[in-house]
């Protein structure tokens, strides 16, 4: 298997190995900022709870009567068979007009609000305010000032100048001033009493097309079922009372639109009637006159009773005929009105006594959907998109009532003329009657026309007029609003579970965000899932002492995690490996202070210890020991005059442990490194020590480090917790693959008790689980317990 083959190997494994206990376990380890966001949070949520405005929701239920005028229509059409459908739909839209709203808001002058401070919340008084303001020249503006109440007779009002400056007037009520350039007068309500002095009321004034579209934002009205005709109001308002009084007043003024809209229907067709029988009663009295003047000449002259059985059944044909002309000329005169330019908005008269039930539903329906299309053009709506469609559907109409009443005119016609030719039928069997009773009968016959004709318009003018007054309301309360006082909003349960979920989300995201983003080297498993290298021990965090604050931190008796971790470290390691080297990516990760410390532990068990020095280019070690400028390893390799008793430091730090210090600064180290003294040197050091440590310099940034190999038993990599790269882990398998290193193994340094420490459970990163409370007991300052 290539060493490619192998990390992609352990990338899946390590995929696979993460689970939510892994993650949750991560988070929990932070609660602390969960405790703290969650607290932040609540608070900002209360503290919006306590000063947002009370919501409450009042609802009521109507049904819809016949939005048309199909009782008129009906009683003038007695023939009408199919009575009108109720379109809910446009009843819901007149509701939630904006027009019909800005006529609420007028009547009950709730453009005008007051309200009181309670604590954080405001409060409306609606009807329990105990002033009244009244403006003249304000009618297009928007106002917010405060009045204070000082007692019975005076007021002081406070309105902002500028965005900076308020000024204050003091103002008599019932008393008209002008304040600024807007006029007003302040008078007491019945509500007042002398509790309210030293009250500060906040007064806001509107236009009445704002405030109406504010309450439309809250009203809802939804149809209970598609072909039911009751609707369902809801309105939402931060005063119960407001709210009650809008949902009557609402009722209120559709009906009395409604009533409007029928009565305007019944008075144009009052005058088309009124109209037609000054034509009928001239034409009428003409018939009558020439009739009178036919009788007077002929004296009631007596054909004879030859001709009665003929003249009978011409008599029948002429009835048919009447009945018939009598349609047509009533057809006749709503085509003519239908013709009229100037009438071309005009309602159709519907009660004429058209006995074509198809006309009459057509002309009732037209002028239906004419009132609802004139209802929406008010308040300047004529690009309203269902302004434009009415418009269309009316002119569809009117063309469809054309071509009804041309047919029906044709029908008759041809009714009218075969009547003709069978009276004419009849009239010839009859001959013998004379000519001048012939005329008669003509003149007879167009005097009865007429005469039908005329009593039946004042019937109709009768019962258009009896309709007019009987006019009823379209909509019916089923269910009237009831004053709920109890709030909708805002409830505290839902605004503090609202906190706890943020305190908890934002959190969350901000530590998974960094856990994702975070590509340093945290755990041992960070480190087992990429790499083949032998791992050893991980070292958990000193607490700053491996930057040169006591080198040595262990002792022989001591039972903390950090000694623990150096033992474990110490039994790995083993009696065979004697030259052990320390070394890194880069300096920081705890070379020198590892190395120290292995070294203490192996004198703890009684072994000759001796810690070489090989950083011949800083020899941190050495100064951290206070030994820089003693003789030392650049010494004894540069020259051979130089035994190990010259370069040898003995008891550094604790009984038992020598020094080799770097010496000086050499300004060839590599040479130096190269030279047969390196063997020489090494080989002195085994006659007389157990095991000898060597401090190295950081891998890859110089060559010392593989110079060195050739002396070593173990190579020994330092990771430090939070410093490396995950990206830099495969290099370290290469030197690990290519043998480059003697013996390599790795250790994990500095690794501290974090919640980025999740994968095996060790505790704090260390000890499988021992349980060694002391260094996670450290105590910290309250200020910093995150």
């Amino acid at each position: 298997m290539t060493t490619k083959q192998t990390n992609n190997r352990r990338a899946t494994s390590a995929d696979s190995t993460v689970n939510v206990l892994d993650i949750l376990r991560y988070l929990l380890f932070y609660w602390k900022w969960y405790l703290l966001a969650i607290l932040v949070f609540l608070g900002y949520f209360y503290y919006e709870y306590s000063k947002a405005p009370y919501i409450y929701q009042q609802q009521m239920s109507v049904a819809i009567k016949n939005p048309s005028l199909e009782q008129i229509s009906m009683n003038v059409s007695r023939s009408a068979r199919a009575t009108p459908r109720i379109n809910v739909t446009n009843e819901i839209l007149q509701f939630k007009s904006v027009e019909l709203l800005q006529r609420v808001v007028d009547k009950l002058n709730i453009n005008v609000s007051y309200s009181i401070q309670d604590k954080l919340r405001r409060v409306e008084l609606y009807k329990i305010s105990p002033i009244n303001v009244k403006f003249y020249n304000a009618t297009n503006r928007s106002m917010d000032f405060s009045v204070k109440l000082v007692d019975s007779k005076t007021a002081l009002v406070t309105v902002q100048v500028d965005a900076k400056q308020k000024k204050a007037f003091r103002v008599p009520f019932n008393q008209k001033v002008l304040i600024g350039n807007i006029a007003m007068q302040v008078s007491l309500s019945p509500s007042y009493n002398e509790t309210w002095n030293d009250q500060v009321i906040f007064v806001r004034r509107v236009p009445i097309n704002v405030a109406a579209n504010m309450f439309a934002g809250g009203l809802q009205v939804s149809q209970t079922e598609t072909n039911s005709s009751i609707i369902n109001f809801s309105l939402q308002d931060v005063s119960p009372f407001r709210a009650n009084d809008i949902l009557n007043e609402l009722v209120r003024e559709y009906n009395a639109n409604s009533i409007e809209d029928k009565t305007l229907t019944a008075t144009n067709t009052e005058q088309f009637i009124k109209e037609r029988l000054e034509v009928i009663e001239e034409e009428l009295g003409n018939v009558e006159q020439l009739l009178e003047q036919e009788q007077v000449m002929n004296g009631g002259e007596d054909i004879g009773s030859t001709g009665e059985r003929h003249i009978t059944q011409s008599v029948q044909y002429e009835d048919a005929t009447k009945a018939i002309t009598t349609q047509m000329r009533l057809i006749e005169m709503v085509r003519q009105y239908l013709s009229d330019s100037r009438k071309a908005n005009d309602l159709l008269p519907s009660n004429i006594g058209l006995e074509d039930a198809n006309i009459v539903s057509q002309i009732n329906l037209y002028n239906s959907t004419l009132l609802k299309r004139n209802r929406l053009m008010e308040g300047g709506n004529e690009q309203n998109p269902t302004v434009i469609e009415l418009t269309n559907t009316l002119a569809e109409m009117k063309q469809g009532i054309v071509e009804s009443i041309n047919n029906t005119y044709s029908t008759l016609a041809f009714r009218r003329n075969d009547a003709n030719v069978q009276g004419a039928i009849a009239r010839g069997l009859a001959q013998q009657a004379p000519k001048k009773q012939r005329q008669m009968l003509s003149i007879e016959r167009q005097q009865k026309v007429k005469e039908d004709l005329y009593i039946f318009l004042l019937n109709r003018r009768e019962e258009n007029a009896l309709a007019k007054v009987a006019a009823e309301d379209n909509a019916r309360l089923i269910d009237p609003p009831t004053l709920n006082t109890a709030p909708i909003a805002p409830v505290l349960v839902k605004k503090l579970l609202m906190g706890v979920l943020c305190g908890i989300f934002f959190p969350s995201a901000v530590l998974l965000l960094i856990l994702m983003l975070d590509t340093r080297v945290r755990t041992r498993k960070d480190i087992e899932d990429v790499l083949d290298v032998p791992f050893l021990a991980e070292i958990p965090y000193s607490g700053g002492r491996d930057n040169g604050e006591d080198v040595i931190a262990i002792d022989k008796t001591s039972n903390d995690p950090l000694s623990e971790a150096f033992r474990i470290l110490r039994t790995q390691l083993g009696n065979q490996l004697r030259v052990i080297t320390f070394t890194s990516f880069a300096s920081g990760a705890g070379k020198t202070f590892t190395s120290m410390n292995v070294a203490a532990s192996f004198v703890h068990l009684g072994k000759k210890v001796v810690v070489v020095d090989l950083d011949l280019r800083k020899g941190t070690l050495s100064a951290g020991l206070n030994l820089s400028g003693r003789k030392g390893a650049a010494h004894y390799l540069l020259s051979d005059m130089y035994t190990l008793n010259d370069v040898l430091a003995k008891n550094v730090l604790i009984q038992g442990l020598d020094v080799v210090p770097f010496g000086t600064v050499a300004p060839n180290p590599v040479e130096l490194l190269l030279s047969n003294r390196l063997e020489t040197l090494i080989a002195e050091l085994k006659k007389h020590y157990d095991h000898i440590i060597v401090d190295n310099v950081p891998l890859g940034i110089v060559a010392d480090a593989t110079i060195i190999n050739r002396v070593v038993d173990a190579t020994i990599f330092i990771v430090r917790a939070g410093k490396l790269d995950k990206r830099q882990l495969p290099q370290i398998q290469r030197f690990y693959d290519e043998n480059k290193l003697n013996n390599l193994h790795i250790i994990l340094n500095g690794l501290k008790p974090n919640g980025q420490g999740y994968g095996y459970g060790y505790g704090y990163g260390y000890g499988y689980g021992y349980g060694y409370g002391g260094y996670a007991k450290e105590k910290k300052k309250w200020w910093k317990f995150w």
